[in-house]
C-alpha cells in the first residue's frame, strides 16, 4: 500500500483559517487586473484550497486580453495548480490570439511540453511555418540576411516531435534564405547536431566561407570546421585567410581607433571649457570692480573659448 500524504491522510488539513477565508475574500473582491487574480490564487493554492484556487484563475482567464496574457495565465497555473484543463484553454486562447512566428513557435513548444500534446503541437508548428514565410518575405524587402525563422522552426520541430523528414525540409528552406557567412555556420551545427548529416554540414561550410567577409568571420568558421569536422587541414587554411584579412583590416581599426581617441580628448576639451567659462563668466558679474577678480573672469573665459573643440579644415 502506497504512502499517503499528510494531506491526503487529512483530508481538514486544506481547510483555510477564518482569518485567511476572510482576508482572500476581500482581496478577490478588491482585484481589478489579470496580476491581482494570479496572484491571489496562487496564495489561495499555497493555503491549500486548489478548488477555489481554480475559479479565481477562471476568473483571470475572463480579463485576459491578448496573447502574452493567456501564455502568463498558462505559466502559472502549470506552476502553482497543474492543472491541465485550465492550462489547456488557457493555450487555445492563446492560439486564438496569436500573431507573430515566435508567438505559435514558443506556444507550440510549450504544448508539446507542458500538455504532452503532440499532435495539438504539430498543428501549431504548421502556422508558425506559414508565418515563416511571410517573415522571410518581410526580410528580404527589408533587404536583411537572414532565415532564423526556418532555423529555429526546424530545430524545435525536431526537438519536440522528432520528426526528421520535416525538420529536413525546414532546415532546407532556412538554406535558401541564408545568405550570411555567421548564419550559414550556425545553420551547419544544427543540422550536424540534430540530423547527423555530416556532408550536408560541411556544404554549409564551404558556402559560409565563399560568404565570409571579415577577419572574425574567417576565424569563427576555422574554429567550427576545426571542431565539428575534425578538417584540420580545411581549418588551417581558412586560418590562413583570417590572418591574410587581419592584415587587411588593421589600417582601418587603427584609424577607428584614433577616431575614438580624438572623440575621447575633445569630450574632456568640451568639459573643462564649460568648466572655464561657467566660472569665468560669474566672476565678472560679481566681480564689484575687484581687478584681480576681473582679471581671473576674463582668463578663464579666454582660456575656454581657446580650448573650446573645432572642426579640423578641410
Amino acid at each position: 500500500m502506497a504512502l499517503k500524504t499528510p494531506l491526503e491522510e487529512s483530508p481538514k488539513a486544506n481547510a483555510l483559517t477564518k482569518d485567511q477565508i476572510k482576508e482572500f475574500k476581500k482581496a478577490e473582491k478588491d482585484s481589478e487586473d489579470l496580476y491581482d487574480f494570479t496572484n491571489l490564487a496562487a496564495k489561495i493554492v499555497e493555503a491549500g484550497d486548489k478548488e477555489w484556487a481554480r475559479k479565481v484563475y477562471k476568473k483571470a482567464e475572463s480579463i485576459a486580453e491578448d496573447y502574452e496574457d493567456y501564455c502568463f495565465l498558462a505559466d502559472e497555473i502549470n506552476e502553482n495548480l497543474g492543472d491541465k484543463r485550465l492550462i489547456g484553454n488557457a493555450y487555445k486562447n492563446a492560439e486564438v490570439k496569436a500573431e507573430e512566428f515566435m508567438d505559435y513557435t514558443i506556444l507550440a513548444v510549450n504544448i508539446s511540453e507542458i500538455l504532452n500534446d503532440k499532435e495539438w503541437a504539430r498543428k501549431v508548428f504548421k502556422k508558425a511555418e506559414d508565418k515563416a514565410k511571410d517573415l522571410s518575405s518581410l526580410i528580404e524587402m527589408s533587404e536583411a540576411e537572414d532565415s532564423s525563422g526556418f532555423r529555429v522552426l526546424a530545430y524545435d520541430i525536431y526537438e519536440q516531435l522528432g520528426d526528421t523528414e520535416w525538420a529536413r525540409e525546414v532546415y532546407k528552406k532556412a538554406e535558401n534564405k541564408t545568405k550570411v557567412s555567421s548564419v550559414f555556420v550556425d545553420l551547419a551545427a544544427c543540422i550536424q547536431e540534430q540530423l547527423g548529416d555530416k556532408e550536408w554540414a560541411r556544404k554549409l561550410y564551404k558556402k559560409a566561407e565563399n560568404k565570409a567577409e571579415s577577419s572574425d568571420e574567417f576565424f569563427e568558421l576555422a574554429e567550427v570546421i576545426q571542431e565539428h569536422l575534425e578538417d584540420k587541414e580545411w581549418a588551417r587554411k581558412v586560418y590562413k585567410k583570417a590572418d591574410a584579412k587581419k592584415v587587411e583590416e588593421k589600417p582601418a581599426d587603427d584609424l577607428f581607433k584614433l577616431e575614438q581617441f580624438k572623440q575621447k580628448q575633445d569630450s574632456k576639451l568640451l568639459i573643462t571649457s564649460f568648466a572655464c567659462l561657467g566660472f569665468g563668466g560669474p566672476l565678472l558679474v560679481h566681480s564689484d570692480g575687484d581687478v584681480g577678480l576681473i582679471i581671473m573672469g576674463i582668463v578663464l573665459i579666454g582660456l575656454g573659448v581657446l580650448i573650446w573643440p573645432r572642426k579640423p579644415k578641410n
